[in-house]
């Protein structure tokens, strides 16, 4: 199976294995699951609870991160939980508190997946 390959609802029978996934402690492995499962889209909700995890958890001090780990996780994480599309009242909550994080790439990432799962058309750039 090339999970990260996968696209759309047809993919969705891969979400168990990636979610599983999200727990490994290589950021490359990490970012590639949740890639492949923002490209699943709403079949990957499985793994919403697991991604707005790794969303919280990473900004919280103490964890074994490295800086650009952790950025990088932060923002797999907002890019995956719009690209599912889920409007859930913990995916907005999560999505809201990244939007006033200090990093402008998680911020602009977040805002445009707070959009996405609020339907609102993304502005065109």
């Amino acid at each position: 199976m090339n999970a990260p390959g996968m696209i759309g609802a047809e993919a969705a029978e891969a979400v168990p294995v990636l979610a599983a996934t999200l727990d490994d402690g290589d950021v490359m492995v990490w970012a590639a699951a949740a890639t492949a499962l923002g490209n699943i889209g709403p079949g990957a909700k499985r793994a919403v609870p697991c991604l707005i995890a790794k969303l919280k958890a990473s900004e919280q001090s103490g964890l074994e991160f490295a800086n650009r780990s952790k950025r990088e996780t932060r923002l797999a994480s907002a890019k995956a939980l719009g690209q599912i599309g889920i409007s859930d009242k913990d995916v907005i909550a999560a999505l809201r508190a990244a939007c006033r994080d200090r990093d402008r790439d998680l911020q602009e990432a977040s805002e445009l997946a707070l959009k996405i799962v609020l339907g609102e058309r993304p502005d065109a750039t």
